[in-house]
């Protein structure tokens, strides 16, 4: 095993232990216990948040996009992202949070970058439409909720 590899593994076993001692401490109860679980998830994901964003979209700016095919690839690899992590985009436009989408427009052979948006509803509208793709800026999904699921009214 590397170094680096047991220092994970220690980090990974303190921040186990930490959660544990979290979880014990305070009122006793399901919904005592809830809160405590749910905050912690919290507190996991505005971290990993922090982090991964930046580095995700370090990483879509690399990516070709030139052709349609290239942009539904990248669309599909992007927005399985953003589900694993929670994150939606924040739309260059309205700064509300967006999941990318590919559109054919008048040219098929490059396509078009759909943001789209769901409001309180649950209705899809798009936001903003580009041939090419404007740098990206992340933001966690408020229809997430803190247990990781999709809120009511809202499919991806």
């Amino acid at each position: 095993m590397t170094g680096e590899q047991g220092e994970d593994d220690r980090a990974t076993q303190a921040l186990r232990h930490r959660i544990r001692e979290i979880l014990a401490s305070g009122p006793p109860g399901f919904d005592a216990v809830r809160q405590r679980i749910d905050r912690v998830q919290q507190v996991v994901r505005e971290e990993s948040f922090r982090v991964i964003g930046p580095l995700l979209a370090t990483r879509a700016a690399e990516i070709p996009v030139g052709t349609y095919e290239e942009k539904r690839a990248f669309v599909a690899w992007l927005n399985a992202g953003l589900r694993q992590h929670h994150l939606a985009i924040r739309c260059p436009k309205t700064g509300k949070p967006t999941i990318l989408e590919i559109n054919p427009g008048r040219l098929p052979a490059t396509g078009r970058f759909r943001f789209d948006h769901l409001d309180e509803t649950g209705r899809h509208h798009t936001t903003f439409t580009c041939v090419d793709l404007p740098p990206l800026e992340f933001m966690p999904d408020p229809y997430v909720t803190p247990r990781g699921r999709l809120r009511p009214g809202r499919g991806r």
